[in-house]
């Protein structure tokens, strides 16, 4: 037989006493509970902060985004003078600011998401080698557009500017003048919109008039296209293949200036020239010519570069 239980004060002193440790181990666990809760509290806090964190890091990627923008907007702005910048400038008239044959070549620059310039070469007359340069201004999403040629013959001036004019209308319009001359001695080159092909118009072409502003008439019409442009080729072989033309005709359509641009297949690794002829001056001048090609030469870097094709142009290299 066992031992008997013990009954009053004795055994209610010894259940007491065996119910103790229990009850001070109960307490031993109550103490990590607590513990728990204070490690949980700053994971939850870690948490709440990494949003931040990115938000934070996302207003910094974005002011440096803005500040590179802004410097490079402030190098194009300064660099680049217009007609009423400019005081005490000798007269230049229609033709005597470019010769009639010219070659021009598009330079890429390392702000040329803002800026971009052709250079301008007389490659037929006498003085043989760089004459000028277009060069164009392109701020706050093409809001500001603007376009200047400077005479690089002797020091650097602008002699010409063009600007596409405001309000609403279909297609392309540039207005171009001397800096010398009032704006009515001026011209206009106005897309002809309605005028292209609609259906199957695989060398995009399109139609101009060249309008002179003092008497508001159009004096020429410039078709232009681009050659070899397969729609069944890979991109990047028919960019390879392509080749500008600018036919500018009288009214009777007999052909007064042409502009032909060599293809990348014949430029190599330098980058591509145009080829600029004007056998009547006296219908259009040559610098309305020369804009032309140089116009058609810019829109087609700007539209590169919003492909992500700009690293093709600055891996050419300079040909002169």
């Amino acid at each position: 037989t066992g031992p008997r239980p013990r009954t009053g004060a004795a055994g209610a002193a010894a259940t007491m006493a065996m119910d103790a440790p229990l009850a001070g181990n109960r307490s031993n666990f109550q103490p990590l509970e607590q513990e728990d809760d204070q490690y949980t509290a700053p994971l939850s806090s870690t948490q709440e902060a990494s949003p931040r964190k990115v938000l934070a890091l996302f207003a910094c990627v974005c002011c440096l985004f803005g500040f590179l923008s802004m410097a490079g907007m402030g190098v194009a702005w300064s660099r680049q003078e217009s007609c009423s910048s400019l005081d005490g400038m000798e007269i230049a008239d229609w033709n005597t600011m470019m010769p009639a044959n010219t070659t021009m070549q598009y330079l890429p620059k390392f702000f040329s998401f803002f800026y971009h310039q052709v250079d301008v070469l007389d490659t037929h007359g006498s003085h043989v080698g760089p004459v000028g340069y277009w060069t164009d201004l392109n701020l706050f999403f093409g809001f500001v557009n603007s376009f200047v040629y400077t005479d690089s013959r002797g020091t650097d001036r602008v002699v010409m500017e063009a600007r596409a004019p405001w309000g609403l209308y279909l297609g392309l319009r540039y207005d171009l003048w001397r800096c010398a001359g009032d704006h009515e001695d001026s011209y206009q080159v106005t897309e002809d919109y309605w005028a292209k092909p609609w259906f199957f118009n695989w060398n995009s072409e399109k139609v101009f008039n060249i309008v002179d502003k003092r008497s508001w008439d159009t004096v020429a019409k410039v078709h232009s296209r681009t050659e070899n442009k397969n729609p069944f080729f890979p991109g990047s072989i028919a960019k390879f293949m392509h080749q500008k033309h600018i036919i500018v005709t009288d009214l009777k359509d007999d052909k007064i200036a042409e502009v032909i641009q060599e293809s990348q297949l014949h430029a190599g690794f330098r980058n591509r020239r145009f080829f600029s002829v004007n056998a009547r001056p006296d219908i259009v001048p040559n610098e309305v010519v020369s804009f032309l090609g140089a116009v058609w030469e810019i829109n087609e870097a700007k539209a590169s570069e919003s492909d992500n094709d700009h690293d093709n142009f600055s891996r050419r290299r300079r040909s002169y």
